[in-house]
């Protein structure tokens, strides 16, 4: 307190043992606890407080001065009381409280008149120095909401003018939900004027120690002090001599640099006092720089460095810093707008009102941090806390009297504060009363979001999303630790309650390591609470948190043997019957989640034995995905001077020389796996659970307790998942057993409902063999119970096992008189069929939908063959097939039910009158009943008619001999009944032997389950395989009406299905008996409207044993439909051809240039202007509008092409070559100018689906449409009987389907088969290239091109059919991979020109066709490109292999070199790497579209390539020119067609480059007038007179195509052309 600290020293001496005296008004009232570590033991002692009555506790800080610094104590006084109201209201600080100075007393042993000072402070729950090395350690949010709070208080703190003046960790207090506090503000300690020579002055005032009785060590000498507090003295020069300048906001920003690079070296110290010095002297640290490298967040390490600067000016506010890390997303919003006004209004609130205010803000925190819209959790806290809600949420806005807060006195303010305190705690009090009368008993068996219905449940009620940083997202673990700090606090069950449902809910938004190491241990510990219901609570929580943990580290592997059923299996004998039955419920969660706890950990130690130890670890990625998240810096390392530059090349080489050594141990590791046996304790360990799930099984079944029942009922509730985790042997061996004995205890008749409810789970498991070997004898006495909720429950027990398929038919149906009993033994229907009749409506109806489910099993004609003989004696009507489905239709059919009183008359005749005991040959159990054949005791007479609406009375057959019958069969089943009602009154009696056995009187072979042999699925043979006519017309059938079973219902044998989808299964030549080729519309609806259709349509949709409910005969059929309808496997496509094609059919190669050349291109022979025929432009013959496109059929029978004036033609081949000179199209299709409103519709591709005679046409209004060429037999005689192109000819065309995008234009198709599909590719005007599969109907997928490359011009797909390259107007080429629908590369053509058109091919490399070498087969890409030039492209490197190139010196328009190799100038397919690359490209990009429609381009390429010497490329352009290119050989190439017979020549050569990259050049000279050439040299075509007109095109070529007899071409002159 600006006192020499010699003299305070000396005056400590005999105050520094004992404790202070307390003494006066508010010292006195408490009590010294212990003192604190660590604290100044020379200057103050700090101890901890506690209140004599309320036992609230508070901070001491305690010195002693002399009387020579009187004056120093009254301005420190002065200075406190400043500081206190200045800080008034302020959250994030707590400055002292009260200040007492004691009376002056001579110090002991000497004369010196000393005092002690008193500060108080409040006290904190933890400190950030005991934090930082407490566990769970802080995780990185927590550490930036830290970093957060320190500096918002200090923006506070500054901009009220007060200085700390000794910031550091230990001055930082922390509540436990990790609330800032700024403690111990050391005004007086303004040593601000430090030697750096002397340290005995920073030893006094700010060196803190630990003291343990006489030990006194040392911390850590740990320095936050900034360097401007100290100085070099001059020679001679005194402390005392030298000013002490004020404490200034600078000095707090490096002390909180400091705090922060601390905080985040998860305590290790920053600085200590030479590491300082050494900063002042020299400008850089080593230690402050490798703290700094520590810092994951780039950011926050360029914040601190800013904060350390030598420089005080240099330093920014607090604020400032705060801004600036909020704009580089290091502090996400989330702080700021949720959470931080939260923390305020909870720091000073009881906990009970802390977790209800948590809970009012539910809503609004989740989608501030997590950007969820949580609908269902927002209506469940409103309904908790009322209209208490909308008060705390009313608390968020602020106060309009800001002038009556500035005019009013401090008086006045402590007044109105008192006033709101006192409504908070009146609103609090109401809030918890509200929780206090909430029923949740209901509630905590049915919670919001249980685990053990589904985990998927737990996302299922968010239904809006935003997104928002993984920082903002992680922030929501500090709110979920402000719920988990209070919920130990809380007082009432209630306020607990609700901590649970919000742990829960914010558990399912938080990291997996926040569940297991925050959530658990919480809700472990309220496994313990005294209120049952919050036991309840936690295990439901606990159970649902553990079920959606999906990754945990290895030190949790065993958390449910050694912690998790250590915690919980005492429950099981929890004196509450809520807690019990509440573990009852989840044991099978529980168990599940720990098996898949056991095989995630085995699964990780078995993959790290074999070699996955050399990856990179968990925590490594997760700091790499923290990084990442910092690319949007506002600060810069190299933002000051502060601290050396260095470029860590010494740590790289070091971390690149440790990743070598690691892959080389890790391949060591690999080599030697497979020689080490790799142990495992997987079997004891699964034992083990097995054992421990097994003990609370038997314990809770076996328990006889008076409540035990609700308990057994809530363990049946999920008896499926605890099937599943016992498995076969231990179902055998643990559940089955225990289960059974449910049905020895008569007087609880809802435990054996219950049981018959959940049995056939448990068959489902253990199989058919056992079902009807130990179940059903018990589900038998279940059919006999008293109850008849009982029997119910049997009923619907009984229909579920028969649809599952677990009860054979002799079983249901009995077995035929046998040679060894000579008897027949009656089967289940039989037996029970009286409860059909049964007074109970209940009884009845399940019964009836029992005999439906049985009837849907055997399906028709077996259920009227074995069915109708059961139930005829409670037969009115003769049922049919329907009415024996449904239970209304049946019900219609039978007897009224009997009277109760008729019924009870009947029982009593068999219920002896006496008590006396029975034998056990007529206990309860089902006892082998004989009963008589019906059909025996019928007369003529008595035949059941068909029920007619009428309803008349002479349609009912009610005779006495049907009667009779019908009495016989209820009497056998009365006496059954009679046996099983004096049994349970005789075991509640106590009289008779109570352990009457149970006799099994069922007998009969038992039938294995049917094995059902999956088909192979190959493809096709050939590709004329099409779906049958009779399915097309059923499809067709069931699209146009509605109310009908889909056309899969039809198929009725397994060789129809095989038609269907093209399978080669058994007997393909059989027909089914759908499969008729007579199919007509009438007898389609008739088929798919029947009850039969619809019972297979139900079985084939993947329903629960649905298999079961059809006939046996169908059950191939319907689980090979299932099958293939779960596999997605679409069936054969529509008829696109003839059955047959063409013997001679081209076969694509993967040699051909293109995509489009799939025909026999080796054969062309290169001739020179020698046209066969050529195409009129009348409208009636020909095209009117340019020919665009050109395609030709897989077996060349004919040709199609695509024009301008909207129509596409179809060419007959054979007849174009026998033409005179004149092509004629034979089927003209104008489909797209039909209905269309606008007359300019142009056709803009074609392509030919393969293996079809269909055609799909694109056209400018954005319609597809998919046609098929009608092929009819020639009249013709006389054409060879093998030739079957000279048998028949295109007559018509038919539609097939039609496809209206609404993108714009469509300006490129392609077509392709695979394995399944039948797929259609078309790119868009709008940037989309869209895949329609027309077997399924289907879009497989839609790629999307990015805007800023232009719009396609030209698409192609792969030669094997993974991959497409799509070409755009400003020459960017995308190569997409169709497999996973992903962009792999973009390229921006070197011409920056269109991309005209493409073709793919998978040939070796160029270079070697020649050579008797052959390289490895290469996918390659023809792209035609720039001023007539198309060259050859390496997809894998995008390097150029051949160029093809015309100079045309008579042209406008040259290339500036004419030796010049285009170029693929690879793009990043990042985003924003792509927009910047194409911005820089943007200059001339814009403009080539333009340049390139007045430049000559190519247009076509057709050829064959890959062959050593048949290699070749056509092409055609602009210019009208035909030009053969060969590969190799310059000599080879000419120009085929285009030339005058004045115009020379041109001239070509091969110009070879590095890199196996070749140049094949066309020199076309100009064309000179006669008047500048010789006569001597003036051509003699010239001296010929009249001459035949040139037959080249005349204007460019837009389409090429090779067939047998030559070349297709095709112009926009409107004219094909057929050339030999």
């Amino acid at each position: 307190m600006g006192a020499s600290h010699t003299t305070l020293a000396s005056s400590n001496k005999g105050f520094d043992e004992g404790p202070p005296e307390l003494d006066g008004e508010v010292l006195g009232a408490y009590a010294v606890e212990k003192p604190l570590f660590p604290a100044s033991g020379r200057m103050m002692r700090t101890f901890q407080l506690r209140h004599k009555q309320n036992l609230s506790t508070i901070v001491l800080k305690t010195m002693v001065v002399t009387s020579d610094v009187e004056k120093t104590v009254t301005k420190q006084q002065e200075e406190l009381k400043r500081i206190r109201a200045a800080l008034k209201g302020q959250h994030h600080v707590a400055p002292f409280l009260f200040w007492s100075t004691g009376n002056y007393k001579p110090k002991p042993g000497s004369s010196t008149m000393v005092r002690q000072i008193h500060l108080l402070r409040p006290h904190t729950y933890t400190t950030l120095s005991d934090r930082l090395a407490s566990r769970p350690f802080l995780t990185h949010v927590e550490k930036l909401w830290i970093s957060f709070q320190i500096l918002e208080a200090l923006e506070a703190m500054h901009s009220a003018n007060v200085v700390h003046g000794f910031l550091t960790t230990e001055n930082i207090g922390l509540s436990s939900w990790n609330w800032v506090v700024l403690v111990d503000f050391a005004s007086y300690k303004a040593r601000t004027a430090l030697p750096d020579d002397d340290p005995s002055d920073y030893l006094y005032y700010f060196q803190e120690l630990y003291k343990n009785g006489s030990d006194t060590t040392p911390r850590d000498k740990r320095c936050y002090l900034a360097p401007e507090r100290f100085f070099t003295p001059k020679s001679g020069e005194q402390q005392q001599d030298h000013p002490q300048p004020p404490l200034t906001p600078a000095m707090d920003i490096f002390s909180a640099g400091c705090v922060i690079l601390e905080t985040f070296l998860n305590g290790e110290r920053a600085l200590d006092l030479g590491d300082l010095m050494e900063y002042r002297k020299d400008k850089s640290s080593q230690t402050l720089q490798q703290g700094l490298n520590k810092i994951e967040f780039s950011a926050l390490r360029a914040a601190c460095r800013h904060m350390l600067h030598l420089d005080p000016t240099e330093r920014l506010s607090a604020g400032a810093y705060l801004e600036r890390l909020h704009a580089s997303s290091v502090l996400p919003a989330s702080f700021r707008d949720g959470l931080s006004p939260l923390m305020e209004k909870i720091t000073h609130s009881p906990p009970d009102a802390r977790l209800a205010i948590a809970a009012a803000h539910y809503y609004s925190i989740v989608w501030a941090t997590a950007g969820l819209r949580d609908e269902e959790g927002k209506r469940y806290f409103e309904k908790a806390l009322g209209y208490t809600m909308t008060k705390l949420e009313g608390t968020d806005q602020p106060e309009s009297g800001e002038s009556k807060q500035d005019e009013a006195p401090d008086q006045r303010v402590e007044e109105e504060k008192k006033e709101e305190i006192t409504d908070f705690l009146a609103e609090t009090e109401a809030l918890l009363r509200k929780l206090d009368s909430l029923n949740f008993e209901d509630e905590i068996l049915s919670l919001p979001c249980p685990p053990m219905d589904s985990v998927a449940s737990l996302t299922a009620e968010v239904q809006a999303r935003e997104d928002r940083s993984e920082i903002s997202q992680s922030s929501l673990l500090i709110y979920l630790q402000s719920i988990l700090s209070t919920v130990r606090y809380v007082q009432r069950p209630a306020s607990k309650i609700v901590a649970l449902q919000l742990m829960i809910r914010v558990a399912k938004y938080v990291s997996d390591e926040a569940r297991l190491q925050r959530i658990v241990p919480v809700t472990i510990t309220l496994l313990n609470d005294q209120d049952p219901l919050v036991r309840a609570s936690a295990i439901e929580v606990l159970s649902a948190t553990l079920s959606i943990v999906d990754s945990f580290p290895p030190s949790d592997s065993k958390i449910f043997p050694q912690y998790i059923f250590k915690r919980v299996t005492h429950l099981m004998t929890d004196p509450s019957l809520v807690v019990r039955l509440v573990f009852a419920r989840n044991l099978a969660s529980l168990a599940e989640t720990s098996h898949r706890f056991l095989d995630i950990s085995h699964a990780v130690q078995l993959y790290e034995a074999v070699g996955g130890g050399g990856s990179r670890s968990p925590a490594t990625g997760e700091s790499a995905k923290e990084e990442s998240l910092m690319a949007n810096d506002v600060f810069a390392d190299d933002i000051t001077k502060l601290l050396d530059n260095t470029t860590g090349s010494g740590s790289a080489s070091k971390s690149r020389s440790k990743q070598d050594s690691d892959a080389e141990a890790s391949t060591q590791r690999v080599a030697g796996a497979g020689k080490t046996l790799i142990s495992s304790n997987y079997k004891s360990e699964i034992m083990a659970l097995h054992e421990t799930i097994s003990r609370c099984v038997v314990h809770i079944t076996t328990d006889q307790s008076e409540h035990s029942s609700p308990v057994k009922r809530a363990l049946l509730s999920d008896m499926a998942r605890l099937c599943n985790f016992f498995g076969l042997d231990g179902v055998m061996a643990f559940i089955l057993p225990q289960l059974l004995t449910f049905l020895n205890d008569r007087r609880d008749w809802q435990l054996r409902a219950a049981l018959f409810e959940h049995l056939p789970s448990v068959c489902h498991i253990i199989g058919r063999a056992a079902t009807e070997h130990f179940v059903i004898p018990c589900l038998e006495t279940g059919l006999v119970d008293g109850e008849e909720a009982v029997v119910t429950r049997a009923l619907q027990s009984l229909a579920q096992l028969s649809k599952f398929g677990l009860l054979s038919r002799s079983i249901l149906l009995g077995t035929s008189v046998s040679a060894r009993s000579g008897s027949e033994t009656p089967g289940l229907l039989k037996k029970y069929a009286p409860l059909l009749v049964h007074p109970s409506v209940d009884v009845r109806f399940f019964a009836i939908k029992t005999f439906n489910a049985v009837c849907q099993t055997l399906d028709s004609p077996d259920s009227e063959v074995f069915i109708v003989p059961i139930i005829e004696p409670f037969l009115r009507y003769q049922p049919s097939p329907r009415h024996l489905v449904t239970p209304d239709g049946l019900e219609s059919c039978l007897h009224p039910a009997w009277t109760r009183d008729r019924f009870n008359e009947e029982l009593s005749k068999y219920i002896p009158s006496s008590g006396n005991a029975i034998s056990p040959s007529i206990g309860w159990t089902s006892i082998s009943l004989q009963t008589g054949n019906c059909n025996e005791n019928r007369t003529k007479s008595g035949g059941l008619q068909k029920p007619e609406k009428t309803g008349k009375a002479d349609t009912q057959i009610a005779t006495h001999d049907n009667v009779d019958v019908q009495t016989e069969q209820v009497t056998s089943y009365l006496k059954m009944l009679a046996r099983s009602r004096t049994y349970t009154a005789q075991y509640e009696l106590g009289a008779g032997d109570a352990k009457a056995q149970l006799v099994h009187a069922i007998e009969g072979p038992l039938k294995l389950a049917q094995q059902i042999k999956f088909p192979s699925q190959d493809n096709p043979s050939s590709r004329e395989v099409t779906i049958p006519a009779w399915y097309n017309t059923l499809r067709e059938t069931y699209e146009r009406q509605d109310n009908l079973a889909s056309e899969t219902s039809a198929i009725r044998s397994v060789s129809a299905l095989g038609q269907v989808y093209g399978l080669s299964i058994m007997d393909q030549s059989a027909t089914g008996a759908s499969a008729s080729s007579d199919m007509s519309s009438d007898r389609a609806v008739d088929i798919l409207r029947s009850n039969e259709s619809r019972m297979i349509q139900a079985a084939c949709s993947g329903e629960w044993g649905a298999e079961t409910n059809l006939d046996p005969a169908l059950s191939d059929t319907t689980l090979l439909v299932t099958k293939l309808n779960a596999l997605k496997v679409p069936p054969l496509p529509p008829k696109l051809s003839e059955n047959k094609l063409c013997g001679n059919k081209v076969t694509v190669s993967p040699q051909n240039a293109s995509n489009t050349s799939n025909d026999n291109s080796g054969s062309f022979k290169r001739r020179i202007d020698t046209v066969v025929a050529t195409s009129r432009t009348a409208s009636k013959f020909g095209h009117t509008g340019p020919v665009v496109r050109l395609v030709v059929a897989n077996d060349q029978r004919f040709f199609s092409t695509g024009s301008h004036d909207g129509t596409c033609r179809i060419w007959e081949l054979e007849k174009a070559e026998k033409c005179n000179g004149v092509l004629e199209s034979s089927v003209t299709y104008s489909g797209h100018l039909t209905g269309n409103n606008s007359p300019n519709v142009r056709i803009n591709d074609l392509v030919v689906l393969e293996g079809s005679h269909s055609v799909c046409s694109a056209a400018s209004d954005g319609s597809i449409h998919t046609w098929r060429v009608e092929m009819v037999s020639s009249s013709k005689q006389s054409a060879p009987a093998n030739d079957a192109r000279s048998s028949s000819r295109a007559v018509g065309s038919t539609i097939i389907r039609q496809m209206n995008p609404d993108e714009g234009e469509v300006l490129a198709l392609n077509h392709f088969n695979t394995s399944s599909a039948s797929l259609l590719t078309y790119a868009t005007q709008k940037g989309y290239v869209h895949s329609w599969d027309l077997r399924s109907a289907s879009e497989p997928f839609l790629l999307q091109i990015p805007n800023d490359t232009g719009y396609i011009t030209s698409c192609t797909v792969g030669s094997d059919r993974n991959w497409v390259v799509t070409g755009t107007s400003r020459g960017y080429l995308a190569l997409w991979d169709l497999r996973f629908q992903q962009i792999l590369k973009l390229w921006h053509h070197s011409r920056s020109t269109a991309i005209h058109r493409l073709g793919t091919s998978i040939v070796p490399a160029p270079q070697s066709w020649t050579g008797k070498s052959r390289s490895e087969m290469r996918p390659f890409l023809f792209a035609a490109a720039g001023p007539n030039e198309c060259a050859m492209f390496d997809i894998t490197n995008g390097a150029c292999r051949e160029c093809f190139r015309t100079v045309d010196y008579s042209g406008r328009y040259l290339s500036p070199r004419v030796d010049e190799i285009p170029r693929l100038d690879e793009i990043s397919v990042s985003p924003a790497a792509r927009r910047r690359e194409i911005a820089s490209r943007s200059g001339g990009a814009f403009l080539a579209p333009t340049s390139s429609v007045l430049s000559p381009s190519i247009n076509a390429m057709v050829g064959s390539i890959g062959a050593s010497s048949h290699s070749f490329l056509l092409t055609g352009g602009s210019d009208g020119r035909l030009r053969f290119w060969d590969f190799a050989v310059p000599s080879k190439c000419y120009a085929s067609s285009g030339l005058d017979g004045s115009q020379p020549r041109p001239s070509f050569e091969r110009i070879d480059y590095p890199q196996s990259c070749r140049l094949m050049l066309c020199r076309q000279p100009p064309k000179q007038h006669l008047c500048e050439v010789e006569s001597s040299r003036v051509p003699k075509a010239l001296f010929q007179g009249l001459k035949k007109p040139e037959n080249y095109h005349r204007d460019s070529i837009q389409d090429l195509k090779v067939v047998r007899s030559g070349l297709l071409s095709c112009s926009r002159d409107c004219t094909v052309k057929l050339w030999r």
